[in-house]
C-alpha cells in the first residue's frame, strides 16, 4: 500500500495529506504552471508553518535539524521584518534527541520545536493608535519675584528632650533660604519638672537648664538671620510656668511679693529666653480654646495649636473649620497639609511636625513626624506658598539638596556640602 503523509503544497503552502504529489489540489497544479513573476513567495522550508490574519499570527517549527532560534525561525518563515516582530514572551522551545543509523552506525540527532507569536509592528498596524506628535514650545523661565519674602516657622523642641540632628538642620536651612522672617510655635521647652506627669528620679533635668538649652537655641537663630524680623509664642508646655505662679499665689504672702513691681516681667518667658532683649515678638498662650495666634497679611494664622485628633490631618481639620482661613500649627507633633475649596476661597492648613525627640518612652508607637515649615510670599502679598521640610534620621531634603544633622553641638552650624 503507497504511503501518505502530511505535507505544505508548494503552491499554496496549506497543509495536506498527499501520496507524494507536491499540490493539495488541481487548481495549485494550474496555479504552479503560471510565469515566474506572477507566483507566490517560496513556501518556508524545514516544515515551518505560518499562520496569519490582519494584525497577529502564529509561526512554528514541529521537528527540524537546522533551526533553534526564534530569529531563526523568523527569517525562515519568510516574514518582513518591517511589517511583522515577535510578540514579546511568546517564544516555545523545546528539543530532544533522536536516534538513527548512518551507514549501519548509530548516530544521535538532536531535534527542535521552535514556536511562537507574531504582530504587525507599530508603525504599520491599522488597529494600534498612531503615536502623537506634539509641537512643544520650551517652557518659559522662571521669573524671580525680587520683592517676594520668605518665612521660617518651626516649633516643638521640647527641651531638654530636644533633637539635635534636627536643629542643626534648621539651622542649615536658616542659613540657606536667608529668610525674611521667622517664627517659632511654642513648646520649645518642655518644663517637664512643672507638669502633672511622674517623672524619672534618675533623668531629672531642672528648670533652670532646660531655659539655657532654649535661650542657646533662640540666640543661634537669630545669629544665623540677623537681618531678619522675629516672633516666638508660647505653647502649653510654657503656659505651665503661669499656672504654677497663679496657684502659688493663691497663697497670700506668696501672692504679695509676685505682685511686687518688676517680679512679674522678670517671670515671663521672653525675658528668661533673653529675646526680649533682641526685639522678638511674642505671644502668651492664653489657655484651651483661646490660644493666641499671629495673622501674617491677612492670609496666614500662625498658632502653636490646641486641637487633636486620632492621626494627621485630623487637627488641621478641625483648626481650618475654626477660621476658615490657612494657617500653620504645631502641637501634635505631626505633618500634614489638609487643603479646602469651598465658594468664596481655596484654603488649608499644614501641621508642621517636631523638632524634639520622637520619644517611645512618652508615647508607645509614637505617630510622629520630625520637620518644619518654608513659607514664601508674593511681592504682593496676596499669594504664598508652603513647604514642609521632612527629617528622616536626621536627614532632609530641600529645593533639591540633601542636608545632613550634625549633632556635635547645638550652636554648631554645618552648612550643607
Amino acid at each position: 500500500m503507497p504511503r501518505t503523509y502530511r505535507r505544505n503544497c508548494d503552491e499554496c503552502s496549506d497543509w495536506y495529506v498527499g501520496l507524494g504529489a507536491k499540490f493539495c489540489s488541481p487548481e495549485c497544479v494550474n496555479l504552479s504552471r503560471r510565469p515566474v513573476q506572477g507566483k507566490l513567495p517560496p513556501r518556508p522550508d524545514e516544515g515551518v508553518r505560518v499562520d496569519l490574519d490582519d494584525e497577529v499570527g502564529s509561526v512554528m517549527v514541529m521537528a527540524s535539524k537546522a533551526i533553534k532560534t526564534p530569529d531563526e525561525l523568523f527569517a525562515k518563515a519568510a516574514l518582513d521584518p518591517e511589517i511583522w516582530e515577535i510578540v514579546p514572551d511568546s517564544v516555545v522551545m523545546r528539543t530532544w534527541p533522536v536516534q538513527m543509523k548512518v551507514e549501519g552506525r548509530p548516530i544521535t540527532i538532536p531535534c527542535f520545536y521552535v514556536a511562537m507569536r507574531v504582530r504587525k509592528t507599530w508603525e504599520v498596524s491599522e488597529s494600534l493608535p498612531s503615536p502623537v506628535v506634539l509641537r512643544i514650545t520650551r517652557p518659559l523661565k522662571r521669573k524671580p519675584d525680587p520683592g517676594g519674602c520668605s518665612l521660617v516657622v518651626y516649633g516643638d523642641e521640647h527641651f531638654p528632650h530636644h533633637g539635635p540632628r534636627n536643629l542643626n538642620i534648621l539651622y542649615q536651612i536658616l542659613d540657606f533660604v536667608n529668610p525674611h522672617m521667622t517664627w517659632g510655635l511654642g513648646d520649645t521647652l518642655d518644663c517637664e519638672q512643672l507638669g502633672r506627669w511622674p517623672k524619672d528620679p534618675w533623668n531629672r533635668v531642672s528648670l533652670k537648664e532646660e531655659c539655657r538649652l532654649a535661650a542657646e537655641h533662640l540666640g543661634t537663630v537669630h545669629a544665623l538671620t540677623p537681618n531678619a524680623e522675629h516672633g516666638w509664642m508660647e505653647g502649653n508646655h510654657e503656659d505651665r510656668l503661669r499656672k504654677e505662679i497663679w496657684s502659688a499665689m493663691e497663697k497670700r504672702s506668696v501672692g504679695e511679693v509676685l505682685s511686687l513691681p518688676g517680679v512679674k516681667e522678670v517671670l515671663e518667658w521672653p525675658h528668661q529666653l533673653g529675646i526680649d532683649a533682641l526685639g522678638w515678638e511674642t505671644l502668651t498662650y492664653t489657655g484651651a480654646g483661646g490660644a493666641n495666634h499671629k495673622l501674617l497679611f491677612d492670609k496666614l494664622i500662625l498658632k502653636h495649636g490646641d486641637k487633636t485628633g486620632p492621626a494627621a490631618g485630623s487637627a488641621a481639620t478641625r483648626e481650618r473649620e475654626m477660621y476658615h482661613k490657612s494657617g500653620l500649627s504645631g502641637h501634635t507633633h505631626r505633618q500634614s497639609y489638609v487643603p479646602r475649596r469651598d465658594y468664596s476661597s481655596t484654603n488649608g492648613w499644614w501641621e508642621i511636625g517636631l523638632l524634639g525627640q520622637i520619644r517611645e518612652d512618652y508615647v508607645a508607637h509614637a505617630d510622629w513626624q520630625n520637620g518644619f515649615a518654608v513659607v514664601t510670599w508674593s511681592e504682593s502679598r496676596e499669594r504664598f506658598g508652603v513647604e514642609l521640610v521632612s527629617i528622616h534620621d536626621g536627614a532632609a531634603y530641600f529645593r533639591g539638596q540633601r542636608f545632613e544633622g550634625d549633632s556635635t553641638s547645638l550652636g554648631d552650624l554645618a552648612r550643607p556640602g
